[in-house]
């Protein structure tokens, strides 16, 4: 049994990674804010990220947990099968640091960093963790391709600059020897998903 995890920000490719991973491996891909079980509440929640970082964090932290759940579940009926999260904990408090220091002045960054620490490498136990990143051309070049206008605004732009901070300091939260980190920009979908499974064999 085998679990990945990709995590990083909008625009640097998760999804398609994810694709084929699971074209390579005939694996499943489960997302950190499974439709059938949230989606209806996603949208009011992340609309009001701003007046609501609380409740924005334990939808988060709950559709996260949920996927793990899912994810082990399936390995359990499939030990010789292989899950593919696309986003996990790890992003779940990147994005509650990012949020923290836009809208709340950073108040309870200690906080929620120590939480973040005693419980990612305690609860994840994924087998490898890539962090993809992308130049920030590139990113906006993606997002506007997809017509994510929202994305492109000031405010998101501020925000995506937080997040990249935020991965950087929570990733020593992980197991050091399950990480690895990658730029989109400097290679193909397809060498990234190659770059994974093979720091996966190495393990």
């Amino acid at each position: 049994m085998v679990c990945i995890a990709l995590d990083g920000i909008d625009g640097a490719g998760k999804t398609t990674v994810a694709e084929i991973l699971k074209e390579k491996t005939n694996g499943i891909i489960i997302k950190d804010s499974p439709p059938e079980f949230f989606g209806i509440i996603r949208h009011t929640v992340e609309s009001n990220a701003e007046k609501h970082i609380g409740t924005y964090f334990v939808y988060h932290l709950a559709a996260a947990t949920y996927a793990y759940i899912k994810a082990k579940l399936y390995l359990w009926k499939n030990p010789e099968g292989t899950v593919i999260l696309d986003r996990s904990l790890l992003s779940v408090f990147a994005v509650q640091l990012a949020l923290d220091d836009l809208f709340n002045k950073g108040a309870t960054h200690a906080f929620i960093k120590n939480i973040a620490f005693e419980i990612i490498g305690k609860l994840s136990k994924v087998d490898i963790a890539a962090f993809l990143d992308v130049e920030e051309k590139d990113r906006l070049l993606r997002l506007s391709k997809r017509g994510d206008t929202e994305a492109l605004s000031d405010k998101y732009l501020q925000f995506s600059a937080l997040l990249r901070r935020s991965f950087e300091e929570l990733i020593p939260a992980e197991d050091p020897t399950k990480v690895i980190k990658i730029n989109t920009s400097q290679h193909t979908q397809e060498e990234i998903a190659d770059m994974i499974l093979s720091a996966l064999r190495k393990k």
